[in-house]
């Protein structure tokens, strides 16, 4: 998991970034303007774009509140499986689908040529840390 894609609510994003600098890429809204901020309350709020977005952002592992909308959402689907939980948190990892699955899945991606996200809004550390 050190090395996974991680979203995190605020409360545990800036740990994960200080206990495993400089392997853990964090989601981070809050360093990359109004776009990122957005995707990321779609995200927690468990919005009908969740899964669009967890798949441009390649987020394989969440840590999120256990009382979260998006927490709701994830113990429904098949490829995430909780790692771990207790009375504030979950953590949900990304499962891969078996290849028919994933193979029909990966046609409704975004088409040839369809500008891609950036990495950028993922974070290793503060630039200011470096």
């Amino acid at each position: 998991m050190k090395t996974a894609r991680v979203f995190a609510s605020d409360q545990w994003s800036d740990y994960l970034i200080w206990r495993n600098y400089p392997d853990q890429q964090v989601f981070r809204h809050n360093y990359f303007g109004e776009k990122i901020a957005m995707d990321s309350l779609s995200l927690m709020n468990g919005m009908p774009e969740w899964k669009t977005l967890a798949d441009r952002y390649n987020l394989n592992v969440m840590l999120i509140p256990r009382k979260s909308a998006l927490s709701a959402v994830l113990a429904e689907r098949p490829e995430w499986r909780i790692l771990d939980q207790d009375s504030l948190a979950v953590l949900l990892e990304r499962q891969p689908l078996p290849a028919k699955e994933s193979q029909s899945r990966s046609a409704s991606r975004l088409p040839a040529g369809y500008p891609r996200t950036s990495d950028s809004h993922l974070r290793t550390a503060p630039s200011d840390a470096r």
